[in-house]
């Protein structure tokens, strides 16, 4: 799949992923932009970075409105070797199921969610992850908002 920013690929471990607590089977995503090793590596140390504090955040959000199923998933960077060019990847577990992206960088909303077109139980989902997109914006007093969160179900 291509993103704005990423391609994601289909990972698979096959050797042994439990024996390093990992999944066997992952999606690893690479920046499409044109960048130096030095900025490659850099951009995805932030990824992660930006990931670590939306977590903090979200368990400040799931203590403040008692809902203990929403969850990021574990991701992980890696640094690999493809015929002498050295590549920086951000990975993340694979998610079976609907994937939905809820709300964007710039201002994006689902379009089945604007148009009333979900269940109760897809819309209570929706609402939770646009209210903690506000609540990242709020409880940090405007200095973080987490956005273009997406995944399956209440797994970001």
């Amino acid at each position: 799949a291509v993103g704005a920013f990423r391609c994601a690929y289909r990972l698979e471990l096959l050797s042994a992923p439990h024996d390093f607590g990992l999944p066997s089977l992952m999606v690893a995503k690479e920046s499409r932009l044109p960048l130096s090793d030095i900025k490659a590596q850099a951009f995805e140390v932030a990824q992660l970075k930006s990931l670590s504090v939306a977590r903090s955040l979200l368990s400040t959000f799931i203590e403040c409105v008692g809902s203990k199923s929403l969850t990021f998933i574990d991701c992980y960077g890696f640094r690999c070797q493809d015929s002498g060019k050295t590549r920086y990847l951000f990975v993340e577990k694979f998610l079976p199921g609907s994937y939905v992206k809820y709300n964007g960088n710039c201002g994006y909303v689902c379009p089945k969610y604007q148009a009333r077109q979900l269940t109760v139980q897809e819309r209570d989902v929706h609402d939770l992850a646009h209210a903690f997109s506000h609540f990242s914006w709020a409880h940090s007093e405007g200095k973080y908002l987490v956005c273009d969160i997406q995944g399956v179900g209440t797994r970001f």
